[in-house]
């Protein structure tokens, strides 16, 4: 899973908020300080759209799907 992200941005900090609460591995790639990253998230997504996320096809923008695809998917219910 990566999540492509800027620090000063408040969505972005709250999917990374969730999955280290629930301590879900994600990697974290910050756009702004890493141009390659910039590109790669262009080119998987096509938008400059943060937060963006990537888990094997499944591919997200929005930090409430987001979190709500991890609170699904990788979340422990027991």
């Amino acid at each position: 899973m990566i999540l492509y992200y800027k620090p000063t941005c408040s969505l972005c900090i709250r999917v990374i908020n969730f999955a280290q609460h629930y301590g879900i591995p994600c990697t974290l790639k910050n756009v702004i300080e890493d141009t390659d990253a910039y590109a790669e998230m262009l080119s998987i997504g096509g938008k400059s759209q943060v937060p963006f996320f990537v888990d094997g096809n499944t591919h997200m923008y929005e930090s409430a799907d987001i979190i709500n695809y991890l609170d699904e998917h990788y979340v422990d219910k027991n």
